[in-house]
């Protein structure tokens, strides 16, 4: 298998998107359309060489599911970053827990949003964060070089989204997100 992008996926199942080798891309399930709590997230897993890296892991309310979906995937242990887009709670409202259960993973964030790390509890920023500068730059996760691409102002000031260059795809976080109650992952249609 290297692509599944079948119009049929479920936006509240977890599934192998993208698979070649060593190297995999994982929709972890994360929007439940008959769940109304909350702003929806679309969250992602990839993995490279037995490490992992997790893509916009949503809020609290996410965090069980989320942990679940994973460990069927990668031993936790296995996490080398926790990535976030921006600074909107929708997207890292977690991330208390997963520093609960990821303490040596590097949480990879804008520049900008850095200083609201100790208001997640993250007391050793200087050592656990991966500041992304405004140019973006290079997130390397086993063998894959991460492209983080400066996207500010689309969503949020100091945005990015993450180009895999092995499954090529594009993770661009809240920019163009869909806001309701949609029951679908990909889209059959573009003009519906």
């Amino acid at each position: 298998m290297e692509y599944n992008l079948s119009p049929e996926l479920s936006p509240a199942e977890d599934t192998v998107l993208f698979e070649k080798g060593e190297h995999k891309v994982i929709y972890l399930g994360s929007r439940d359309i008959t769940d109304n709590v909350g702003v929806g997230v679309l969250s992602y897993l990839i993995i490279n060489r037995n490490e992992g890296m997790i893509v916009d892991p949503g809020g609290y309310h996410l965090f069980p599911k989320t942990i679940f979906n994973i460990s069927k995937y990668i031993p936790v242990e296995r996490i080398k970053y926790i990535y976030f887009c921006h600074q909107d709670p929708d997207v890292c409202g977690s991330l208390p827990m997963w520093r609960d259960v990821c303490p040596d993973a590097k949480i990879v964030i804008g520049e900008l949003w850095v200083r609201f790390l100790p208001h997640f509890g993250v007391e050793n920023v200087d050592e656990i964060a991966l500041p992304l500068p405004k140019d973006g730059g290079t997130i390397n996760l086993g063998s894959c070089p991460i492209e983080a691409i400066p996207a500010h102002y689309m969503h949020s000031p100091n945005h990015f989204s993450l180009y895999d260059p092995i499954s090529k795809f594009l993770f661009t976080g809240d920019i163009g997100i869909a806001l309701g109650n949609f029951n679908y992952l990909v889209v059959k249609d573009w003009l519906e």
